[in-house]
C-alpha cells in the first residue's frame, strides 16, 4: 500500500492557511528538539523559529508535547473521522482494523518519518512529560471511538462494556505494532534487533526507511490486530 494520491476538493484559503501554520510549527519544533532536545528547547524558541505568536501556537496545539508529537496527533484526528464516517462491516474490530490501516495509507507522504523521529524523541527524553502525552492522549481517542461506536451501535458501553473493550483492542494493536516498527523487530524475534544496537542515523527518514517504511509499519500493526484472537485465547496450562 502506499499513500493516497486520489484528487480531493480543494480546501478553502482559510484551511489552507490553517494547514500551513499547522506544519510550520510541527516542522519548526521537530528541527529544535532534535538539535537541542526536547527539555532544553523553550515555546519562546519554538515560536519564533516558526514567526508567530505564542498566541497563534495555542489556538492549534495546546502544549509543547502536544506540538512533539504532532504526526501522533495528525494520525488520531484523521483515524477517528475515519471510523465515525465510514459504514461499519463485519465483526467492529475488523471495522477498526480496517479503518485505522486505510488511515495511515493515506497520511500524507514523509509521514512516518515525522512519526518515527517523534516516536524516538518520546522513547530517549529524560523526563516522563511526552509519554505521559502519549498516554492521555490514547485515553481521549479510546472515549472517541467509545462514542463512536455507541452512537453507530445503538447500544450504551455502559450496559456492553465490548464497546469499551474494542477502542482499547484497536489502539493497543497500534501501539505494539508500531513499537515493533520503530525498533526493527521481526514477527517472533525477542530481544533487541541488530539495526537497532546502534545510534539511529541523524537523518529520521532515512532511519524509517531502514525500517522498512510505511509498507513495514502497516504490516506490524496488521500483525498485532491479527494476533488478538489467540492472545485472548492463550492459557498457562
Amino acid at each position: 500500500m502506499a499513500p493516497n494520491d486520489t484528487p480531493q476538493a480543494r480546501p478553502s484559503l482559510r484551511e489552507r492557511k490553517k494547514q500551513r501554520t499547522l506544519e510550520e510549527l510541527a516542522a519548526a519544533a521537530a528541527r529544535l528538539f532534535a538539535e537541542q532536545g526536547f527539555e532544553a528547547t523553550t515555546l519562546e524558541e519554538v515560536v519564533a523559529a516558526a514567526e508567530v505568536s505564542k498566541r497563534t501556537f495555542f489556538r492549534y496545539y495546546g502544549s509543547k508535547e502536544a506540538v512533539a508529537l504532532a504526526p501522533e496527533g495528525q494520525l488520531w484526528e484523521r483515524y477517528v473521522a475515519e471510523v465515525a464516517e465510514r459504514p461499519l462491516g463485519g465483526t467492529v474490530l475488523d471495522s477498526l482494523r480496517s479503518a485505522l490501516l486505510d488511515t495511515v495509507t493515506r497520511m500524507p507522504l514523509g509521514w512516518e518519518e515525522r512519526f518515527y523521529a517523534c516516536r524516538r524523541l518520546a522513547a530517549h527524553s529524560p523526563t516522563p512529560a511526552l509519554r505521559d502525552h502519549t498516554v492521555v492522549a490514547s485515553f481521549h481517542v479510546q472515549a472517541e471511538l467509545t462514542g463512536i461506536l455507541e452512537r453507530r451501535l445503538g447500544t450504551s458501553s455502559e450496559a456492553d462494556v465490548r464497546l469499551r473493550l474494542l477502542g482499547e483492542f484497536a489502539l493497543s494493536a497500534w501501539r505494539c505494532g508500531a513499537k515493533e516498527w520503530v525498533m526493527g523487530r521481526e514477527p517472533g524475534q525477542t530481544g533487541r534487533p541488530a539495526m537497532d544496537a546502534t545510534p539511529d542515523p541523524l537523518d529520521a527518514g532515512t532511519a524509517a526507511r531502514v525500517r522498512g517504511g510505511r509498507e513495514r509499519l502497516l504490516r506490524r500493526v496488521d500483525e498485532a490486530f491479527a494476533a488478538i484472537p489467540a492472545s485472548l485465547a492463550l492459557s498457562a496450562d
